[in-house]
């Protein structure tokens, strides 16, 4: 994953109670990364349709009623927007950061790009241009669902995605943490994410054992690695009746780990985007980073 240019994708449509706290996190983990890596950060701020785009929407509805229904819409949408420049401004000024022409010379920069229109189609077009992928995951207790730009970033765009923890963080990739399965998710992310492995100060292949044989092993992974010029240490956790993906948060903890890579493995690939278990709970418990490639 040679990243120069970082995507951060702004809108609260999936969940608008919680949008501020979510954007903020995305943003500072997007811009974290950035200054780390001296790269470029675009920050896509996706606003809703006009409300032309609306009406055709209750061609049943009286006049007033669609007016006011109308009226109601683009209030949430000025406020949305409003929220999300003031998330950016915040960041651009906590970290120093220079916006960037688009002629700009490689370095930390950042740039906004405002749109308008359809959030998956609008996103999955963007993404599919960008190096890595920041979104935040709502904590424990305020959704049951997948995001929407989550959803719409690991299934349509091709890309890594960083899942942003909503607790602060201080260092990221110093420490990659590899969940390793054998599978082919396991595979394409580290495939996808050899320079990030490279760029590291430390590399921990974690191999949960949950009944059989792992192939290739953790082992043989770390030969494979080796051969990329990449140092990496396998643990094996042995079968424990511990949910997978907490045994893996809990390994990351125990070794220092500030960022964890993994593919996402899911139970459906219907709309609604079903994880299963192990991804399901580093989602929603993890307090690092967590690179995931589906």
């Amino acid at each position: 994953m040679p990243c120069k240019l970082i995507l951060v994708p702004l809108s609260g449509h999936h969940n608008s109670a919680y949008t501020k706290s979510l954007e903020l996190a995305a943003l500072q983990a997007a811009f974290r990364l950035g200054q780390a890596w001296r790269v470029r950060v675009r920050v896509l701020l996706i606003d809703a349709p006009s409300t032309d785009d609306y009406k055709p929407l209750a061609p049943w509805m009286p006049a007033h009623g669609l007016e006011k229904v109308l009226g109601i819409l683009v209030e949430a949408d000025r406020r949305r927007r409003r929220d999300a420049l003031q998330a950016f401004e915040a960041m651009v000024e906590q970290f120093s950061a220079q916006l960037a022409p688009e002629d700009a010379a490689a370095g930390f920069a950042v740039e906004l790009v405002e749109v308008s229109g359809n959030v998956p189609e609008l996103l999955a077009a963007q993404g599919k241009l960008a190096d890595l992928i920041v979104v935040a995951y709502p904590p424990p207790g305020r959704s049951s669902s997948t995001p929407l730009k989550l959803e719409v970033a690991l299934r349509e765009t091709g890309r890594p995605v960083l899942v942003a923890p909503v607790t602060p963080f201080k260092t990221v990739a110093e420490h990659v943490a590899v969940a390793w399965n054998g599978s082919r998710e396991a595979a394409r992310a580290v495939a996808m994410s050899l320079d990030l492995l490279r760029s590291s100060n430390r590399v921990s292949i974690v191999s949960v054992q949950e009944g059989g044989t792992i192939e290739p092993s953790a082992q043989q992974l770390a030969e494979y690695l080796a051969v990329h010029s990449i140092e990496a240490s396998p643990i094996v956790l042995e079968e424990s009746e511990r949910n997978a993906g907490a045994r893996l948060l809990a390994e990351c903890e125990r070794t220092g780990a500030d960022l964890l890579l993994m593919g996402a493995y899911t139970r459906s690939r219907t709309r609604q985007l079903i994880f299963g278990g192990a991804t399901s709970h580093v989602l929603k418990e993890a307090t690092i980073p967590v690179v995931m490639v589906e």
